[in-house]
C-alpha cells in the first residue's frame, strides 16, 4: 500500500491531535517567512522544505495507526499470519502479500511485540505462502530468515531460472523465495519455528 498525504485514514486521537499542532506550526512558520524581507528564493526553499517535512511527518504517524510496514524484514522471526491479495485485472490493482510477524532474537526467543508487514507480491512467493499458512492453520508454528542478496547471488538465482525454464523441469526452492524490498533484493526462507535455545546460566 503507497502512502500518500492526501489519505484520510482512521486516525487515532493521539495522532490527530499531533498532527494538528504539526499544521498550527508550519503555518505560523509560514506567516513569518512571508512577512519578512528575506530573499524570495530563500522563502520558496524553506515553504517547499516545510512541505515535505509534513508530509513525511504524516506518512510516519500512519505507521501508529495500524498500517502494515514496508520497510525490510526482520533477519529472523516467527509467523502469526498471512494474507495473500491477488492482483486485480480489472482495476490493474497490484497484488501484495501481508504477513503478520514477531522478530526471534539470538536465542530464537521472540522480542517486541508482532507487526505487519507487506511483501511484493509474486506467484511463487504466493505458493510458500499459502503453504505457510496452510501450516499455521493446523496449529504448527513457523518462522522465517532474510538475507540481502549480493549481485553475485542474484546472478546465479536467475541462471537458475532460466535453466530450469530451457529444460523444462520445474525448480526446487528448497523453500525460499526471493523479493525485492526498498533497498535491494532479498531471499526469504521459511521452515519450522526452531526451538529456543536458553542462555549458559553463570556460575555466580
Amino acid at each position: 500500500m503507497a502512502f500518500s498525504a492526501f489519505t484520510l485514514p482512521i486516525l487515532t486521537s493521539d495522532i490527530l491531535i499531533i498532527l494538528t499542532i504539526f499544521i498550527f506550526l508550519i503555518v505560523v512558520l509560514m506567516l513569518i517567512i512571508l512577512r519578512t524581507t528575506i530573499n524570495w528564493k530563500i522563502k520558496l526553499i524553506i515553504i517547499v522544505f516545510s512541505l515535505a517535512v509534513y508530509v513525511f511527518t504524516y506518512q510516519g504517524m500512519m505507521s501508529f495507526a495500524g498500517w502494515p510496514s514496508e520497510k525490510v524484514l526482520p533477519d529472523k522471526f516467527q509467523i502469526h499470519w498471512t494474507h495473500v491479495k491477488e492482483p486485480d485485472k480489472f482495476s490493474d490493482a497490484d497484488g501484495a502479500i501481508y504477513i503478520w510477524i514477531e522478530e526471534l532474537d539470538e536465542y530464537n526467543v521472540p522480542q517486541g511485540i508482532p507487526r505487519s508487514y507487506k511483501l511484493p507480491y509474486t506467484p511463487p512467493l504466493e505458493e510458500e505462502i499459502l503453504d505457510v499458512q496452510a501450516s499455521l492453520e493446523r496449529g504448527e508454528d513457523k518462522s522465517a530468515t532474510v538475507k540481502k542478496l549480493n549481485k553475485d547471488e542474484i546472478d546465479l538465482y536467475n541462471q537458475k531460472t532460466r535453466e530450469s525454464t530451457l529444460t523444462s523441469q520445474p525448480k526446487k526452492e528448497g523453500g525460499y523465495q526471493l523479493f525485492e524490498s526498498i533497498d535491494g533484493v532479498y531471499q526469504i526462507t521459511f521452515g519450522d519455528l526452531p526451538e529456543a535455545e536458553l542462555p549458559e546460566k553463570s556460575p555466580f
